[in-house]
């Protein structure tokens, strides 16, 4: 934004400023639909890693399980404090995203896909 400002000298001058409050939509729904599939797809999940528990798995793929549906809970709700800082909170989103894409099986790939968009959006919108 340029604002107008007269000089010592009584000449005007434009002074312009960083726009500090950029909108965040498209992350924020990014992050929303990130939830959601997460969540559903990561849910349904559940029923099938606790079989494998049952059957020898220790518990490992239950906590996967859930330590991914919470992961996306917190990626979403980060989502909403990129204006604090936009590269760390960034790199979180893509470090999530990546989790659960890669630890949650089939289950959690296309939600992580969505996160990692999510992140690098996040990353490249200035």
């Amino acid at each position: 934004m340029a604002k107008i400002i007269q000089g010592t000298d009584g000449k005007k001058y434009k002074k312009i400023e960083p726009e500090t409050n950029r909108k965040r939509t498209a992350e924020i729904v990014m992050g929303a639909i990130s939830l959601i599939i997460s969540v559903l797809l990561i849910g349904s999940g559940l029923g099938m890693a606790s079989l494998a528990d049952a059957w020898g798995g220790g518990g490992i793929y239950t906590t996967k399980f859930i330590f991914g549906i919470l992961l996306a809970v917190l990626a979403f709700i980060l989502c909403f404090f990129i204006n604090k800082n936009r590269k760390l909170i960034g790199w979180v989103i893509l470090a999530i995203g990546i989790y659960i894409g890669g630890f949650c099986g089939v289950y959690g790939i296309a939600g992580g896909i969505l996160f990692i968009i999510t992140g690098v959006l996040a990353l490249l919108r200035k």
